[in-house]
């Protein structure tokens, strides 16, 4: 198939059969220029083959990708990449997909700043079959993305077109506008909210604030939690919560309440939280500037001076995220309801069933405010060491006072066994009681004699 004849870009490259193009030790390609596609380079694949095309360290910059105008080009479309153009091969009789599982494109270490191509993908565009597959390999577009933030970079930087390279070249310019796209919605992951809450601690104000946050599709390490002033409570509201205060403070009524005061208790496994961890913005104009919401918070912080927030659960299941702030002065949670979306990009942030405010102004989360209060915990927690103390002592001389029952018991049944034993014990007089008479008084026998003399006297 023909390819570009004024291809002047840094690297022109077609990997065929056991091709490799590696990329590293700080290559640079700058000020590059292409009358055609790929400013910097301009490589196409045939996925057919054995091939790997790695990028561990290189900087694009300040390289174009500029519309030919030469009338002998078999077909027009030039001026796309101003980076990078991937494009997969198809050789005649030959078919075949990428496979991004098997990682032999890699664009970890890209590096793209100020590019620009008179079409479309200022510094990267890609023209495989597969580019969704690619994209969606990994977090994130990790595999494809470079050093591109889904926070600040533009979207047009990065685009790409499912289709192969020779459709591509033979495609009308109104069919790949129609079926291009930027390659970041393609590896968008949008996380879903459910419910949030934060345990506020009114004891101990210097005690950070414990926001616990549950939900689906939420990725560690890169996600975000946006808080921001929903409306003013109204006065019904603050009586009624006043009200729940004082009957929760109710001694009679302490105990019970104390079991649902705190819920979803946390230990924090950092020991220290500072306060440049979080932004603070008045008045900042939130989603698209359609939404105007005060005092917005998103944490972690941008500085790095924060914890990445604690998830536990898989992506696509039922999550539970926990974070802490010591920050606290900004929640009047008195006076303002609050709210909460998340985010994994920091860009777009989403609450109920994945939806954006653009997409339904009820899709935020009403943020829950929990009170605890550790004087209460400290005065409930003595008030049950005392009452174990005093069960132990109690149970201790239950068990003595039983013991010494058993003794008493025992002696008295052993005296009254002995009581009832057999008189023979006793005397001579008492054994002979059952025996035959000459068993009784042998001829010898002392009681016989005196028996003798006794009835002599008596004239018998």
């Amino acid at each position: 198939m023909p390819f570009l004849v004024e291809q002047d870009c840094g690297i022109y490259a077609i990997i065929e059969s056991g091709g490799q193009l590696i990329l590293n030790k700080s290559c640079e390609f700058y000020q590059c220029e292409s009358h055609g596609n790929g400013g910097g380079i301009y490589i196409g694949i045939n996925f057919t083959a054995q091939f790997s095309f790695i990028i561990k360290d290189a900087y694009f910059h300040e390289c174009k990708a500029l519309n030919s105008t030469n009338s002998s080009i078999s077909y027009s479309q030039t001026g796309f990449g101003g980076g990078l153009f991937l494009g997969g091969e198809q050789f005649p009789g030959e078919s075949g997909d990428y496979d991004p599982s098997t990682q032999l494109i890699d664009l970890h270490g890209m590096k793209i700043n100020n590019n620009s191509a008179d079409k479309y993908g200022q510094s990267q565009y890609i023209v495989m079959k597969d580019v969704v597959e690619f994209c969606q390999y990994g977090i994130l577009g990790e595999y494809v993305k470079g050093n591109y933030s889904d926070t600040y970079s533009d979207e047009i930087d990065l685009v790409g077109i499912p289709m192969d390279l020779e459709t591509f070249n033979a495609s009308t310019s109104e069919l790949i506008k129609q079926q291009q796209k930027p390659l970041e919605p393609w590896w968008r992951t949008l996380g879903i909210l459910k419910n949030a809450q934060v345990v506020v601690n009114v004891s101990n104000p210097n005690k950070k604030l414990i926001f616990h946050i549950e939900g689906q599709r939420m990725i560690p390490k890169y996600l975000n939690v946006k808080i921001f002033e929903l409306r003013d409570k109204t006065q019904e509201e603050i009586d009624q919560e006043q009200k729940e205060m004082n009957y929760k403070y109710n001694k009679n009524n302490l105990k019970s309440l104390k079991r649902t005061s705190v819920q979803s208790p946390f230990a924090p496994k950092h020991q220290s939280f500072f306060q440049q961890q979080i932004s603070i913005s008045t008045n900042l104009i939130i989603e698209k500037k359609i939404h105007n919401y005060a005092n917005e918070i998103i944490y972690p912080s941008e500085d790095g001076s924060s914890f990445p927030i604690q998830i536990e659960g898989e992506i696509q299941s039922d999550q539970k995220a926990t974070f802490g702030m010591n920050e606290y002065k900004w929640l009047n949670y008195q006076q303002k309801v609050y709210a909460a979306l998340i985010s994994n990009d920091r860009n777009i942030f989403t609450g109920k069933d994945g939806l954006t405010i653009e997409d339904d102004e009820n899709a935020v989360v009403k943020l829950e405010v929990i009170i605890a209060d550790d004087q209460e915990d400290k005065k409930e927690g003595k008030g049950l060491s005392v009452g174990i103390i005093v069960g132990i002592a109690v149970g201790a001389l239950a068990i003595v006072a039983v013991i010494i029952i058993i003794i008493i018991v025992a002696v008295f049944i052993s005296k009254k066994k002995k009581s009832k034993k057999p008189a023979s014990s006793y005397g001579p007089e008492m054994r002979a009681r059952n025996l035959p008479m000459e068993n009784q008084f042998p001829q010898n026998s002392h009681s016989l004699d005196a028996v003798n003399k006794e009835m002599e006297s008596n004239n018998w």
